[in-house]
């Protein structure tokens, strides 16, 4: 109570760094990464549609999973390790 002021601070400067960070994705997807976004072409009254080809999409989606998998894997170990090295030394100063 009475803080308020320093949350609100913490929580813009971390909105503006997500917000920087999201601009940024979304422009090297425009200009950079152009092959992410699907170009569409009108359909001309002699040609039929075409199904789109799903199985590229999967394949991000899996490879997305992998790096969230393996990147949550690194903080857990990570963070299992700081804990058990602060008990280990938290024993040794107790004997």
């Amino acid at each position: 109570v009475g803080r308020e002021s320093e949350l609100f601070r913490f929580t813009v400067k971390h909105s503006f760094i997500m917000l920087l960070f999201i601009c940024c994705i979304v422009l090297a997807q425009a200009y950079v990464f152009k092959w992410i976004i699907p170009a569409y072409q009108k359909i001309t009254q002699g040609l039929t549609a075409v199904a789109p080809d799903l199985s590229k999409g999967y394949g991000y989606l899996i490879v997305l999973a992998v790096v969230l998998v393996a990147f949550s894997t690194a903080i857990i170990l990570l963070v299992r390790k700081k804990i058990n090295t602060a008990k280990n030394d938290e024993f040794s100063l107790s004997k």
